[in-house]
């Protein structure tokens, strides 16, 4: 489960137009590809600081799956959160799955739900569709 969810971070850091990324968090993002965790990490937890969304999405991936780190998953909760309190849809599912299962925060379905709520509405196709289930089971 952690490595397929590794796999669909990297998918979805890795689908950005470089364009769109300050030189700075593309300088963390070469830092990861090269397996300098911790250059990543210090280069994305300014950013983060700052605001930038992507880069609080890197440092969650990067505590969740102890890389170059202690697993810490209250420590990338916290990260996921601010990512989901700015708006991306794709820590406000990963942070639904947090919660939906107890790891790094209190387990809360109902909060759960609503985060993946939030993320079906702006179209991330698998919020749509655990939120789906959600209905269906009741």
């Amino acid at each position: 489960m952690r490595f397929l969810f590794f796999i669909l971070l990297l998918l979805q850091l890795a689908t950005i137009h470089a364009e769109e990324l300050s030189e700075e968090y593309q300088q963390g993002w070469f830092a990861f590809q090269a397996k300098d965790y911790g250059k990543a990490a210090d280069i994305w937890k300014k950013l983060a600081d700052k605001g930038d969304t992507k880069a609080a999405l890197g440092l969650a991936a990067i505590y969740e799956n102890g890389l170059g780190t202690a697993r810490n998953p209250a420590e990338s909760a916290r990260w996921y959160q601010v990512a989901a309190d700015q708006g991306s849809p794709e820590a406000q599912h990963d942070l639904g799955i947090k919660y939906f299962t107890g790891n790094g925060v209190k387990k809360d379905q109902d909060k759960a739900f609503s985060l993946w709520k939030k993320a079906a509405e702006k179209g991330l196709g698998v919020a749509q569709a655990k939120t789906g289930y959600m209905y269906h089971q009741g």
